[in-house]
């Protein structure tokens, strides 16, 4: 009797195991579906977008690009992504120098069931230049005012713009006197393309016609300026760069450090920038007339004993078109301008390495914190160690801080001697508080006195049981704080 209930009971459990295993199956029985262009053109040293269209009805798990000739082997990971139905991919690889004027790539796509397909679209390289836009035509600026160019009314010498799409023409960062006139032709002659305005003047938007009595559009000022003409709906746009010729080194709209040893950032970002190692705190702020600026906290090195590396990139994916470098980093002091260098091609076939084809700084036993800026005009980048405060004040009622009883953002006061801090012209309002604290947090150093009121030559102590001091009337004052002898000086700023 029992050797039977054994037998039952194992064979129950041997089912019971084998439909645990089916429920854990995933019923997959279709392919992914990759849709692309079957042919793409690219310039060899410049950058071509790898773009397809992936879908699959339960999930992809992967996407392979694959082309052995360039070195190109990317794999992409989408089950962190929740396996998505689907996907575009757009990636963007800079053409080998060296490249064959054919190349097929592969790209494979992997459902989450394990299911493949593999599309393959094939590169056909030119030299240099721009890839040819089917059905774009040529487009002209003619007129006169613009210095870089002898162009006076004559068609046979227009100045020649770029084609983006099919009838859509751009002129970036041409030199522009103000009262100069402008019209485009299609050739270099006058018929039968001959755009302009229905009406003079200095409004792009009046509405535009082509034929020997369009007018010109005529500058009111001075400048460098973005031309844009959209031929298939005659629309024309003109943006001012700037008043002074951009910086010979191109300007990226966004500037990223990539690095080997600073606190927050991905280290993985110095060997292959992307969306996935790049983050909002690897951007600089963007102040304005060429200049990027960033804070940042370097160890004492990348843990390798290497010392801390970091160099710039112009984009969130790839070391191209945009890398910037740092020229003559020798013995760095905390107090340093280096010359920034121009973007170079890095080709992919230096692969894991790539980034050291360009200089970039070391710091070495440096650790703390530093403010970056680079500057495109200058074609410098500062970089400045910060001296850490030894005082701060903390409390509520700062006109200029957002400092709420938080000493993780102290407002830092300056020392005058040792043991001995002062802030000048503190805007403080009415009903305002006010402790000191030695350090980015409560402890040790916490600074009050020994009841909260309005005097500050009450009795101070250390510790979490002291009191702030309280202001009765808004105003500009100069703080004093001796920790030497516990004493605090509260001047108004007549």
């Amino acid at each position: 009797m029992i050797t039977r209930l054994y037998y039952y009971l194992l064979g129950l459990m041997i089912l019971l195991s084998v439909q645990s295993c089916k429920e854990d199956e995933i019923n997959d029985p279709t392919k992914p579906n990759i849709q692309l262009e079957e042919q793409v053109e690219a310039f060899r040293g410049e950058g071509v977008q790898i773009q397809a269209n992936i879908t699959h009805e339960l999930g992809i798990k992967s996407i392979r690009i694959h082309q052995p000739n360039w070195s190109l082997d990317k794999i992409i990971i989408l089950e962190e992504e929740g396996s998505p139905t689907a996907f575009d991919l757009n990636y963007r690889f800079v053409v080998p120098m060296e490249s064959e004027e054919s190349v097929t790539i592969e790209i494979t796509a992997t459902s989450i069931g394990g299911n493949t397909t593999t599309s393959q679209q094939k590169v056909v390289t030119k030299a240099s230049g721009n890839p040819t836009i089917p059905g774009a035509g040529e487009m002209y600026i003619v007129g006169h005012g613009y210095p870089q160019y002898s162009q006076n009314w004559n068609p046979s010498d227009g100045i020649e713009m770029t084609a983006v799409e099919a009838g859509v023409y751009i002129k970036k960062n041409i030199q522009i006197n103000a009262d100069a006139e402008m019209k485009f032709v299609g050739q270099k002659g006058w018929s039968p393309d001959n755009f302009g305005w229905v009406t003079k003047g200095t409004d792009p938007s009046v509405t535009m016609k082509n034929g020997d009595d369009s007018q010109p559009l005529v500058f009111a000022e001075t400048g460098y300026y973005d031309i844009e003409f959209d031929k298939n709906q005659l629309i024309c746009t003109v943006t001012k760069v700037g008043d002074v010729a951009p910086p010979a080194i191109e300007l990226p709209e966004h500037l990223y450090l990539i690095s080997r040893g600073i606190e927050g950032l991905n280290d993985l970002a110095w060997y292959e920038p992307s969306a996935e190692t790049i983050s909002e705190s690897n951007k600089l702020s963007n102040e304005g007339n060429g200049v990027f600026k960033g804070t940042f906290n370097l160890k004492n090195d990348d843990g390798n004993g290497q010392g801390v590396h970091f160099k710039f990139v112009g984009q969130e994916e790839g070391y191209n078109p945009l890398n910037y470098g740092l020229e003559g980093v020798n013995d760095p002091t905390g107090e340093d301008v280096w010359a920034l260098t121009p973007p170079v091609n890095i080709n992919s076939a230096d692969d894991y390495y790539a980034v050291d084809n360009t200089p970039y700084a070391t710091y070495v036993d440096g650790a703390g914190e530093y403010v970056i800026e680079v500057d495109f005009y200058a074609e410098t980048v500062k970089v400045t160690k910060q001296v850490v405060a030894e005082m701060y004040i903390v409390g509520s009622g700062f006109t200029d801080y957002d400092q709420n009883w938080n000493p993780s953002n102290g407002i830092p006061m300056q020392t005058i001697e040792d043991g001995v801090y002062r802030y000048d012209n503190l805007q403080i309002e009415e009903g305002a508080e006010m402790k000191f604290v030695g350090q980015k947090g409560w402890s040790p150093d916490n600074f009050g006195w020994e009841s909260k009121g309005a005097d500050p030559s009450v009795v101070m102590l250390n510790g979490d049981s002291s009191q702030p001091l309280v202001f009765e009337n808004a105003g500009t004052y100069t703080i004093t704080f001796n920790k030497n002898n516990l004493t605090c000086t509260v001047t108004e700023v007549q």
